[in-house]
């Protein structure tokens, strides 16, 4: 299974936020802020790209349930560092623009992803997803067996459960988000366990109008094309629009965390530049590739370290990661 697609898709998904975020702003007329209206759906493609992937690298590593607790361990220091120092440089703008700073216990509640479960505002609307990507590590990691198991009523009688928690829990928590990982697993098991096509195409359309019951047409109608891209739209050829997908795809998920701050400040700035900041298009692109710029050096600085220390962390048997 060719990888270079999902990195091209993480890069989308990511830009897509960003431009949500860089558009949704009063200031800006409503035909240009309407060119972002759809980007949030980019959160669907990160839902579906993990319920793939996770499983996965997690089979190409010869995963174990013992293995669990190395195995968060290495996600936690994936993206926890990078996550963590976007919220103290967060709070330093706070502290330089004047914008009140939460309270000591709502920025705890956030260091360790409560806020939704609480109640609480992030200090970055993008948080709560990370705070149901930690809770999907989790189920993996737990339920892997299941999920990887040849047997497929042993893997749909053991999903069935979790996806009906979504009609019972709040927003806050995983299984109103399940579907969307799901996707991403059923295709694991079409590419690793050659799991039939009839079944296939039978479990993606029933996921499919699950989502569309608990979350709605757009996200349904993404993460299935996301399914769809992934599974049919090989990535070969090596040109400049490959590479640019490629590098944006890298830098992905400092893109993510950083853009909400520092995109939008870029902005802000610029609009205050003679006669070039009353131009709105002139405005977002500025925001734009400041957002890249800060993105690229964050992933340099921070996140690229992070997936280094990641990396020295190995299963306790001889399979080589």
């Amino acid at each position: 299974m060719q990888l270079r697609n999902i990195n091209i898709l993480r890069g989308i998904a990511a830009f897509a936020v960003m431009w949500f975020h860089l558009t949704n702003n009063s200031a800006l007329s409503k035909s240009v802020a309407n060119t972002g209206k759809y980007g949030y759906l980019g959160v669907e493609i990160f839902f579906v790209i993990s319920g793939y992937i996770l499983p996965y690298s997690m089979a190409k590593r010869n995963y174990r349930l013992a293995n669990f607790g190395t195995f968060n361990l290495k996600r936690t220091l994936r993206i926890y560092p990078p996550y963590l120092i976007t919220i103290l440089l967060g709070i330093g703008l706070m502290l330089v623009t004047n914008i009140p700073i939460p309270k000591k216990h709502i920025l705890l509640s956030e260091f360790v992803y409560m806020n939704s479960i609480w109640g609480y505002v992030w200090t970055a609307p993008v948080f709560w997803t990370l705070a149901i990507e930690i809770q999907f590590y989790i189920f993996v990691s737990f339920a892997y067996p299941l999920i990887s198991s040849r047997s497929n009523v042993v893997f749909i009688s053991s999903l069935l459960p979790f996806l009906a928690l979504a009609f019972v829990l709040p927003g806050a928590f995983l299984p109103s988000w399940l579907g969307m990982f799901s996707l991403g697993i059923i295709l694991f098991r079409k590419t690793e366990l050659r799991l039939q096509n009839t079944l296939f195409w039978i479990l993606i359309i029933i996921i499919s109008a699950f989502i569309m019951y608990i979350n709605g047409v757009y996200p349904s109608i993404t993460c299935l094309l996301t399914v769809l891209f992934i599974a049919f739209v090989p990535v070969k050829e090596n040109n400049m629009i490959t590479r640019a997908g490629l590098w944006l795809g890298s830098i992905s998920y400092s893109l993510y965390l950083i853009h909400w701050d520092w995109g939008r400040v870029m902005i802000a700035v610029f609009r205050h530049i003679p006669f070039i900041g009353s131009f709105e298009w002139l405005r977002l692109l500025f925001g734009l590739s400041a957002s890249l710029l800060f993105a690229w050096l964050f992933y340099k600085i921070i996140e690229s370290p992070s997936i280094k220390l990641s990396h020295k962390l190995r299963y306790n048997h001889n399979h080589t990661e």
